[in-house]
């Protein structure tokens, strides 16, 4: 097909949107993320749409300035022009996108004519960068279409005739289902308009760019990018030249704003199956604008005004035309219409979006993205983690384009778009959840508050920034503790943690003479005390509860595939000996109360996969109870008559001494697994549909999950080994905070060094690519991408970087590739350093001796027999930090099952060990590792450690234990595997010793996946509701992916990084979707720490600073709840006299976390009138 105009060349056309006006009321109390942005010309063309507004009285606001917008009589070719306005606003590289996961700004752009195709020619198809784009098309059924003859029907009429077998748009309007043509919502509508009359009507727009006018004019497409509008671009001419023009223009859109965008709409919708092939194997979506049933184009021919082609009533009465076809449409629909010459600007400014907003009913105009229900992130592929889009229009997992029932494009044939894997990600999962619930409240002025408390905020704040939610039309974010001004015009999103006091303060809000706000909607973060819901419903704040639902959410989404309950100082909990005698029942007590909120939260992440897995724990058999836990008189139940028969069965000697017995084996895995069996049987019982999925979806088939629940005493080597892969390495040698924050000093473009802190994220590309691959693999990956990118653009001659230190000096000559720089920066940055303090330490030599502790066999596979005498020397040496000393001794204590006290001494001695450092070694023995041994050698030299003398004949622990299977590991220092790699491939295979890791109830070969679980769910009636968005199945005619079964692992008491990794390679390997959890993610510098304070019961540590507390009796789960989770209210502000107010306000939002940030916003949203209100309270329909 040939496509009259190409994306780079075409100069007629600058820049196309599809956008969205949002109705208001108040328009000049405005969302802060809509900027005034004054354009009157600029290179713009936009395609709008719109959804249906509530029946509420719209105040429509003219032109910036309305003098300038002649009659629509005089709209004609050959109209005075006005100067060209420079843009409003420029932006600093660096600055923060606007899209969550988006990189920064890149350098600004600089324009160089030999790094860019000649403008208004098509891109020559044999340069290297055309035949890199082509691969993207390799092994994809590229219709076998022939171009038209110049994409008319009227001068190539066999095509035309063979319209519908080439699903041409131009001849017969024929789409396929990989189109977007509408938006869903009847009314809804779609125009092309200026930029600041967007952001003055709160509009967000999607931008179709051309290539060359990208680089000819990059401060407009940024400053569009950043006012919150969407990017994408065009089409073009034969296979080859298509690619040429979409992959230019995909280029030049990132280099200028750092992200490359997954949709496209062809110039004059010149589009066929060949073109949509192409297109959506270069992952880019096609849009087109609506056709009528009839055949009229929703196009408003206004660019044909400049021309002299039609006159401006005419253009006007073309748009009157598509407003009364709209009415026969049941969606809405995407308009066609410019802002590309000063004609067409003042058409949309002066007439045809007012006559949009004025229309009966009136329109809500959205962009694209927004009215398809299609996240921003989704809309670049940087910031995209959605594995389901673009979506598939074929259940079998890829696109059939021509309708044929073939696939053309399969899954898995895909180089760049969003076809990748197929694991839910457990951070992706809770940002759709929280943005669901703030969607599903729609009041009659569109405008909403949200109110947090200080945990939910946390939790907001560590997925979501502050433009992600109030791009949700939140006006306003509130902390529900501070002093909040009455905001009765807002109806408010209430998203707390089911706390009394916060039960309280939402009735209190309700009333006073004067309401807080219009209505509340309520979404707690766990499931509400029964005795709290019928509070809230007998109160005076029931008449304005539009809904309840609980979440779930409250767990933390650390990774892709990892979660957390952030709670550290159970470690001490679990571990920690009590004081005394008489401490044993307030500790016992207190670690129950721990594990039983532990449980929620496990149960959370069940909830939220729509999973009600099956339940292994781990059973130690070599030490009995620790901690709290460990049989004690005081937490035993009394001892059973002394007539009970020892002969008789288990179940005839009856309950008080099965009791008695039980308490033997009470480890934490236990009591914490049946925790989590109560929990979930609890809210099954609450919510008969939990688990189930509707029959003949791809979730029905999912076999149900198992988790599996362990402990830090599983594996006590894990922690201590030092470990080469590239994220546990950085977090054991650098000071990386909380795993995410690395401060490093940056080059800045002037030459000088800065302190500058990054996060390192799913969303940091390089980082997730890189962080489980040996330091190796790492750097030889980071140094061929550099010299990739030096390659790509020609910035350097010669052989490129060899080391480290080359791609250091080569990175302070890049001024001008800011992004780039600063990515490679901080990758060579952290690889760098960790390499200095490997040599600086001699961890070769240090490591050496941990994996000969750990694995019990050399690197040839031989018994370790000269241990000590390399041990030794690296205890004396200087060189050698105290903490590695530490973790060596811990190691070959273990190794050895146990030492003479003598001898640690002496290996203490040899260390030079401080008291707090061999409190850490002696702390072992609280977590079931034997640390004494006799020993049957005294003859050996005092003053020498031998090897014989640490052995013990007399002595052996016979007990079962988790044995590591043998590794074919290529390095030699990396040949320990982390004990849970095993535990989870036997699961897997079927071996792993049921005596060990019992299940709670039954198992699955006894029960296994009943119809019942996978049944389709019936209506939901109550407003107390959950709805849990991970495990959706899809739409029908959406994407499908693999549906593998899950595994979910929990470690309580720390997990490693090394096990993190384990469970993403075990993903891949064993085709499994694993997720592990954790009470926290810890280092070994943190682990040695905290075995320092154990004994102390964890004073001194960080987690802990002053150690456990005793609670004299039990408490409730919710009155456990009210104290973890108890916020001071602000105190009442010093009021000055009353003063007349102003119908604006400004209102501080609570405090984030500077990353994700909910900075202060202005509120902006219509009142609904008493009227209204009062109508809806009258039928009854929220009502509880």
């Amino acid at each position: 097909m040939h496509l009259a105009r190409s994306l780079f060349t075409m100069r007629s056309i600058s820049l196309t949107a599809i956008l969205a006006l949002l109705a208001v009321s108040n328009v000049n109390a405005l969302n802060p993320r809509h900027v005034e942005i004054v354009h009157k010309r600029q290179a713009v063309a936009t395609t709008v749409t719109a959804a249906n507004a509530a029946a509420t009285g719209v105040t429509i606001v003219t032109a910036a300035n309305p003098t300038s917008i002649p009659p629509l009589s005089s709209i004609t070719f050959g109209m005075p022009s006005q100067a060209t306005l420079p843009v409003s606003q420029t932006y600093a590289a660096g600055a923060s996108a606007p899209v969550s996961g988006a990189p920064a700004l890149p350098t600004n752009f600089i324009f160089n004519v030999a790094d860019w195709p000649l403008e208004d020619h098509i891109p020559d198809t044999d340069s290297d960068q055309v035949t890199e784009w082509l691969k993207e098309l390799d092994g994809i059924d590229i219709p076998d279409i022939a171009p038209t003859v110049d994409g008319s029907c009227v001068n190539d009429t066999a095509a035309a005739a063979d319209a519908a077998n080439r699903g041409w748009w131009t001849c017969g309007g024929y789409t396929r289902s990989t189109d977007i043509v509408a938006c869903p919502e009847k009314y809804t509508w779609g125009v092309r308009t200026l930029l600041s009359f967007l952001n003055q009507k709160n509009v967000s727009a999607t931008f179709f760019v051309v290539g060359s006018r990208v680089v000819e004019r990059p401060q407009v497409l940024i400053e569009e990018y950043m006012s919150g509008h969407e990017i994408s671009h065009l089409t073009s001419l034969t296979n080859e030249q298509i690619v040429a023009e979409l992959g230019w223009t995909r280029h030049a859109i990132r280099t200028v704003l750092g992200v490359t965008p997954t949709t496209m709409r062809p110039p004059y919708g010149d589009i066929d199956d060949r073109v949509r092939a192409i297109s959506l194997a270069m992952g880019l979506i096609p849009i087109m604008w609506t056709r009528a049933p009839d055949g009229h184009q929703f196009d408003t021919n206004d660019w044909q005004v400049a021309g002299g082609i039609v006159t401006g009533p005419q253009s006007f009465a073309s748009f009157e035309s598509i407003l009364s076809n709209a009415t026969v449409l049941d969606t809405g629909f995407i308009v066609l219409e410019h802002d590309l010459y000063e004609q067409t600007v003042d058409l949309a400014i002066g007439y045809t979006l007012n006559a949009a907003l004025t229309h009966n009913p009136p329109f809500t105009l959205q962009s694209i993205g927004r009215c398809s229900n299609i996240p921003t992130s989704n809309l670049y592929f940087e910031s995209n983690t959605n594995t389901t889009f673009p979506s598939y229009n074929n259940t079998d997992g890829g696109y059939d384009i021509d309708g044929d029932g073939t696939l053309d494009l399969t899954k898995g044939k895909k180089a760049n778009s969003g076809f990748r894997h197929t694991i839910p990600l457990v951070s992706t999962a809770i940002i759709s959840e929280f943005l669901e619930a703030i969607r599903t409240v729609n009041p009659p002025g569109r405008w909403k508050i949200l109110v947090v408390d200080e945990h939910s905020q946390k939790l907001l704040g560590s997925v979501l920034k502050q433009f992600d939610i109030l791009e949700e039309n939140v006006t306003l974010i509130e902390s529900i503790s501070s002093n909040r001004d009455p905001q009765p015009g807002f109806e408010a999103i209430y998203m707390l943690m089911p706390t009394s006091q916060n039960v309280e303060r939402i009735i209190k809000d309700f009333s006073g003479a004067v309401k807080q706000y219009a209505a509340a909607h309520l979404f707690f973060i766990e499931g509400l005390d029964e005795q709290l819901f019928q509070r809230l419903t007998s109160s005076a704040a029931e008449p304005y509860l539009r809904g309840l639902r609980e979440l779930f959410l409250n767990f933390w989404a650390t990774e892709a595939q990892v979660f957390s309950i952030q709670d550290p100082a159970l470690f001490f909990n679990m571990y920690s000996p009590p004081r005394s005698d008489a401490a044993f029942r307030p500790a016992r007590i207190r670690v129950e109360e721990d594990l039983r909120f532990a449980a929620k939260m496990i149960s959370n992440v069940c909830i939220s996969l729509n999973e009600f897995p099956f339940i292994r724990y781990y059973m130690p058999s070599h030490h009995a109870p620790l901690g709290s836990l460990k049989p004690h008189a005081s937490t035993r139940p009394p001892p059973p008559p002394e007539t009970s028969a020892r002969w008789r069965t288990n179940l005839a000697r009856g309950a008080e001494a099965r009791a008695y017995e039980a308490v033997d084996s009470d480890h934490a895995t236990k009591l914490l697994a049946f925790f989590v069996q109560s929990s979930l049987e609890e809210h099954k019982r609450q919510n008969p549909e939990f688990a189930k999925s509707q029959p003949g979806t791809p979730e029905a088939s999912r076999p149900r999950a198992t988790l599996i629940i362990t402990d830090r005493t599983m594996d006590l080597v894990a922690p201590f080994l030092h470990e080469f892969t590239y994220q546990a390495m950085a977090n054991d040698l650098l000071p990386i905070e909380d795993g995410t924050k690395y401060t490093y000093k940056f080059q800045s473009a002037v030459g000088t060094y800065e302190d500058k802190t990054a996060t390192l994220s799913d969303n940091d590309s390089v980082w997730t690519e890189l962080r489980h691959a040996h330091m190796r693999e790492a750097i030889d990956k980071l140094m061929a991408d550099f010299n990739k990118f030096l390659q790509e653009n020609a910035v350097f001659k010669g052989e490129g970087a060899a080391t480290l230190n080359d791609m250091k000096e080569m990175l302070a000559n890049l001024p001008q590739y800011q992004e780039q720089r600063e990515k490679f920066s901080l990758h060579l940055n952290m690889a760098q350093e960790c390499m200095d303090i490997f040599e600086r330490r001699k961890l070769p030599l240090v490591a050496n001796v941990e994996q000969c502790c750990a694995t019990g066999v050399t690197a040839e596979g031989k018994s370790p027999k000269n241990l000590v005498e390399e041990m030794v020397p690296l205890l004396d040496s200087r060189d050698v930090i105290n903490t590695n000393k530490v973790r060596i001794i811990a190691l070959y204590i273990q190794h050895r099952d146990g030492v003479p006290e003598e001898d640690r001494r002496r290996l203490y001695q040899h260390a030079r060990l401080t008291l707090a450092e061999q409190d850490a070694v002696n702390a072992l023995v609280h977590l079931g590792v034997r640390i004494n041994r006799v020993s049957d050698y005294f003859a050996c030299l005092s003053n020498q450690l031998n090897e014989a003398m640490l052995q013990s004949a007399t002595d052996r622990d016979n007990k079962r234990k988790i044995k590591q299977k043998p590794s074919d590991d290529e390095y030699e220092l990396s040949r320990y595997k982390p004990v849970v790699k095993t535990i989870v491939e036997e699961h897997v295979a079927g071996k792993l010793d049921n005596s060990m890791f019992p299940y709670v109830k039954e198992a699955p070969s006894a029960a296994p996946l009943p119809s019942s679980l996978r049944s389709p769910p019936p209506q939901q009636t109550s407003l107390r509701s959950q709805k849990p968005s991970w495990h959706r199945a899809p739409k029908a005619g959406s994407s499908q992916v693999e549906i593998r079964g899950r595994i979910l692992v929990f470690i309580a008491g720390g997990a490693t990084f090394s096990e993190l990794r384990e469970c993403y390679q075990l993903s891949a390997a064993l085709n499994k979707d694993i997720y592990i959890g954790s009470t926290h993610t810890m280092t070994p510098r943190h682990f040695v720490d905290d075995l320092k304070a154990l004994e102390l019961g964890g004073v001194g540590s960080k987690a802990l600073p002053n150690g456990l507390r005793d609670r004299p009796g039990q408490r409730s789960p919710q009155e456990y709840y009210d104290e973890k989770y108890h916020t001071k209210d602000a105190p009442p502000p010093q009021r000055a006299a009353a003063a007349p107010r102003e119908p604006e306000r400004r209102l501080q939002a609570p405090k984030m976390s500077p990353a994700n940030s909910f900075a202060s916003s202005v509120n902006s949203a219509s009142t609904p009138s008493v009227k209204e209100e009062k109508k809806k309270k009258k039928g009854g329909l929220f009502r509880f």
